[in-house]
């Protein structure tokens, strides 16, 4: 399952986000005024935005681990040129992994001696 999800940007999810904040008040018996991010606290509950970096560091982390040649393969021209990834979407999955710190860890394990192109 790639992470599809990353795609969208923070305005395009909000409505989930909201369909998420709305749940929470329920299950919680919180009104309206309640903020959100003490909700997230008491349920242990990331953001969408949180939960979509998440699935897809942990996706491309493992794909790495098992030897997905075709992430592997996709990957390989980033390690000359960070700047331009071949796909937006590979652009977006970049963005992620750098925001987190792991991008440069996961362009190390494509060009790894155990991996030849």
């Amino acid at each position: 399952m790639q992470p599809v999800l990353i795609q969208f940007s923070a305005i395009q999810l909000r409505p989930v986000e909201l369909l998420q904040n709305k749940a929470m008040r329920i299950i919680l018996g919180c009104p309206r005024t309640a903020r959100n991010e003490f909700l997230r606290a008491e349920l242990h509950l990331p953001s969408i935005v949180c939960r979509i970096q998440k699935i897809t560091c942990h996706t491309v982390g493992r794909m790495l681990c098992t030897g997905s040649d075709s992430l592997k393969g996709s990957l390989a021209p980033l390690y000359h040129d960070l700047r331009t990834p071949t796909t937006p979407y590979l652009r977006m999955i970049l963005g992620v992994l750098t925001s987190v710190g792991v991008g440069e860890a996961c362009i190390n394990v494509v060009m790894s001696p155990l991996y030849v192109i």
